[in-house]
This record gives C-alpha cells, structure tokens and sequence, in this order.
C-alpha cells in the first residue's frame, strides 16, 4: 500500500530518515515478487484456475506501483512474460535465457564502458536522478573494473572501498551531491568483474551453463519450468539494475523461489 497505514496513523512521524521506510517497503515487495511464479505454478495446480494462480502477482504489480522503484514492476512484467512462454516453449525459452545470462555476463561491463555519461548530462535532467547516478556508477565501476581489476578482480567488497573513500558527484536533477559508488554498483554482473576478476566470471558463467543443461535435461513439469524461467526474468532485471553480489537478503530471496520451484514440481509430480 506505500505504507498508507503508516502515513494515516498517529502519530506523525517527521524522522529526517522517514524515506528508508518507503526503501524497505519497496524491499519487501521485491522480496515476495521473486516468489509470484513458483507460487502461480503451485496455486494452479492445487486450484485448477488460473486466475487464482495469478492473483499474488496482480497484488504484488499493485503493490509495487506504490513505490519509486520501478524494477519491481518491470521484473513481475518480465517474469510474466516469460513464464507465459514457457508454457508454450518451455525448452527454447529457458534456452534463450541461458544464453542471455551469459552473454551479458560476458559483455556488460564493456557495453557499460562506454556510456557517454558527459553527453547526456549536458541534456540536463532526462531521468530521475537515481538513474542519472546509476549511469555514472555503471561506467565507473566499468573502467576501473577493466583498467584496474583485471585479471583476478580488486577483491570481495571492494565497490565499498571505494564507496568509503567519499567521492561525490554532480547528477542533474540532484539538489545535493551524490555517491560516486554506494556500497555496490547496482549491477551483479560488473561488481562480479570488478570484485572477483575473471575466475570469478568463468565460474559464475560454468554455474549458469551447467544449471541451464541440468533443467533442460530434466523431467520437470511445464508449469515448474514456467516459474523457474519466470523467476529467473525476474531476476535477470534486478541482476541489471539493483542487485548486489554480498547483499545476503536477496541472495536468500534466489533461494527460496528455488525452494518454491521444487515445492511446485513435488506438487505436480505428485497429482500426475
């Protein structure tokens, strides 16, 4: 609801933090998101109707329009797409999002490189500041991750070294100077460049490959098959955009539509 309990109740609260209330709000809704396909999957299933199996996801889209963070809405955007198709093509699209996790492992921080972030600030203010700073940090953490880090990374949290080191800048938009870095570069696939260096890369890229021949090798049902590749739209976004690799909280969200997933092919094995 964007807290309107919160605001509606007595007493007001005027805190100079009260908009960390709204960020862990928005948290939570990313939280249960993640976990909208596998519970689509098992709701159908027990239900037999799909409208009740999408009735988490429509709450959550709802939910998710009360915040500023708009990667909620367009991951349950995503994953619904996705999961819709995989009901049609479960093989070919689980197969495409393989190969798109890997290619953009492979190429982000090389494309991200080369954003012309001085151009577009002479335009002035064309995106919320947020995405103005996302911009900057996207190409910083880049370079430095290409120029300095490679080949075996600059080590596990070395985006908050740089966050500690104070530097600011000026963001159109912005009333006040913002990070250079925060404490990750909202990108998991340049913070894994910039922490880890290409072991790291060459690992994570061995982990998606090897779970993507497992899944597509299995006997899994269509309806788990259209959560996990939901699920992994979803998290393809935040992966984009806002995740963090030491960030254990959305670590754990991964893990428990994994454990959905698994619940929905017991489910559908069972009733076969």
């Amino acid at each position: 609801s964007g807290g309107w309990l919160r605001a509606v109740a007595p007493p007001e609260d005027a805190s100079p933090y009260r908009w960390k209330d709204m960020i862990a709000l928005s948290r939570g809704v990313t939280a249960a998101a993640m976990l909208a396909f596998p519970a689509a999957a098992i709701l159908w299933r027990i239900t037999g109707s799909l409208a009740v199996a999408l009735t988490p996801a429509f709450g959550l889209m709802i939910a998710g329009s009360q915040f500023p963070v708009i990667a909620n809405v367009l991951g349950l955007g995503v994953g619904g797409a996705i999961f819709a198709a995989t009901l049609i093509r479960p093989r070919i699209v689980l197969g495409g999002l393989a190969a798109l996790y890997v290619v953009a492992l492979a190429a982000t921080p090389f494309a991200m490189a080369l954003i012309p972030v001085e151009a577009l600030f002479d335009q002035g203010a064309i995106a919320p500041a947020s995405w103005e700073q996302r911009l900057v940090i996207w190409r910083e953490a880049s370079v430095t991750a290409i120029r300095d880090c490679l080949p075996f990374g600059c080590g596990a949290d070395h985006a908050r070294a740089i966050h500690g080191a104070g530097e600011m800048i000026e963001v159109p938009g912005s009333p006040i100077p913002l990070p250079l870095m925060p404490v990750h570069p909202h990108n998991l696939f340049i913070q894994v460049w910039l922490e880890l260096g290409l072991p790291g890369v060459l690992l994570f890229a061995i982990a998606l490959v090897a779970g993507a021949i497992a899944i597509l090798r299995s006997d899994l049902d269509r309806r788990t098959l259209a959560a996990i590749a939901g699920v992994a739209g979803f998290s393809f976004i935040s992966v984009m955009i806002e995740m963090s690799l030491w960030q254990a909280w959305r670590l754990a969200v991964i893990a428990l539509a994994a454990f959905g997933c698994a619940v929905s092919y017991s489910i559908n094995k069972s009733q076969q």
